[in-house]
């Protein structure tokens, strides 16, 4: 399998040190999260009660509708960007997110036109969801992985493209990305891009999967203030892989949950990014495949922090059979947070066998300091036995691969961000 879209694509983005890129690459990187197509404005606007800070804003907005194919059509080839035989991909340019504004908090789902959540127990499931600034810059905690070969750089979202994650590898680390990404499709060849045609600055304001985990990046900390700035002309582009389990056609829409607080970014917050260890942080494969008769656990390498700063709200990414993950900073535990099941939501059958997926995960808010020298690891456990892993939408078999990662929000003093690349046709 390739790597996880959600973790490689944000990578690559995270940037404005981007390789050079020729035009119709760069166009087509961009047309991932609909940008050059129409934009979509919200049809629901809705003032919800602010949740972090009682001065803040809270809306649910929702855009669509957008088809799903039925499960038993022919569906497109899975690739870099499409990761499952029988999903369809939504990419969509959307407005009516606040400009010149500090995100405490970001929740998004695919949903029904009400901004409901629509889930396994409707027939949809969510591969993945990614709804990103297009303008501000990444940031990115550099990391090195300690490996038998030596240590790895491994910054940014679980070493995935981990040389373009902004902030560089630690001292003494070899930077390098995923091979070709430097010079795109070339097929042996070197080929000249044009001057200054870079990917612009990419963050993701919102990632998840079936989960609908939030991503907040306010601490529950009142020593520490941090929050996802959006500048005054930022643009936002979404990118989804859903699977349609019923045989027809269905549609879907994407709702955010969004906190804010209006007006010019105070001193005092610390500016924040994202990024995930990965229980191999060596080899840089994502995904495995755990015994379908007993528990097990597993134990990653070790990390070596490369700057100071905060880790905030860590959440596993794990598939249908996970059962938690635990996180460690110079081996004490740190983070403990279990996978929820069904709950209410994510339940449903196929194939006359009972399914529960993934629907949310126990929270681990405390602000975790860092400093450079640190060490951090990960485990994880999966079984199985309780919990199958997902199955396909045609065959219904138990074929879905398994994942482990602790996804977290890194928190940093702010750095004054380099001008945008201008882009060249």
């Amino acid at each position: 399998m390739k790597p996880f879209v959600v973790l490689s694509v944000a990578a690559i983005a995270s940037s404005a040190a981007v390789p050079n890129l020729v035009s119709r690459q760069l166009g087509n990187f961009l047309s991932l999260f609909g940008v050059g197509g129409a934009v979509q404005a919200p049809i629901l606007n809705q003032e919800l009660k602010p949740q972090h800070d009682p001065a803040a804003k809270r809306e649910l907005k929702v855009w669509g509708p957008f088809k799903l194919q039925p499960a038993n059509s022919t569906h497109g080839k899975p690739n870099g960007l499409k990761l499952d035989p029988s999903s369809d991909v939504v990419s969509a340019a959307l407005s009516g997110i606040c400009n010149g504004c500090m995100v405490l908090e970001a929740q998004g789902q695919m949903s029904f036109a009400n901004g409901s959540r629509q889930d396994i127990q409707f027939g949809v499931y969510t591969h993945h969801i990614l709804f990103a600034d297009i303008g501000r810059p990444a940031v990115s905690l550099p990391l090195g992985a300690v490996c038998p070969d030596g240590i790895k750089n491994a910054g940014g979202f679980a070493g995935q493209g981990a040389a373009l994650a902004g902030s560089g590898p630690p001292p003494g680390v070899t930077a390098s990305g995923p091979p070709g990404q430097s010079e795109g499709h070339s097929h042996g060849r070197k080929r000249q891009a044009p001057p200054g045609s870079k990917i612009p600055p990419i963050s993701i304001l919102v990632g998840n999967g079936e989960d609908a985990s939030p991503l907040v990046f306010a601490s529950k900390d009142p020593s520490v203030k941090s929050g996802f700035y959006i500048g005054e002309e930022d643009k936002f582009g979404l990118m989804a892989e859903v699977i349609n389990y019923d045989n027809h056609d269905k549609d879907v829409w994407f709702s955010v949950d969004i906190e804010y607080i209006e007006g010019p970014r105070e001193p005092d917050y610390l500016d924040v990014g994202g990024g995930a260890l990965n229980i191999d942080g060596c080899s840089r494969g994502l995904a495995f495949h755990p015994p379908a008769d007993k528990a097990v656990s597993y134990t990653s390498n070790d990390f070596i922090v490369g700057a100071d700063g905060y880790l905030l709200n860590f959440t596993p990414h794990l598939h249908d059979g996970g059962i938690n993950i635990e996180v460690f900073r110079n081996k004490t535990l740190v983070c403990h947070s279990d996978a929820v099941y069904g709950d209410g939501e994510g339940t449903t059958a196929i194939g006359g066998e009972a399914w529960e997926t993934i629907t949310a995960y126990t929270p681990c808010e405390k602000a975790v300091k860092v400093s450079k020298g640190d060490i951090l690891s990960m485990s994880a456990e999966y079984d199985l036995t309780k919990h199958r892993l997902r199955p396909d939408s045609n065959n219904h078999e138990m074929g879905a691969e398994a994942m482990a990662l602790a996804t977290y929000v890194y928190a940093r003093e702010p750095v004054a961000p380099a001008p945008a690349p201008a882009v060249e046709e």
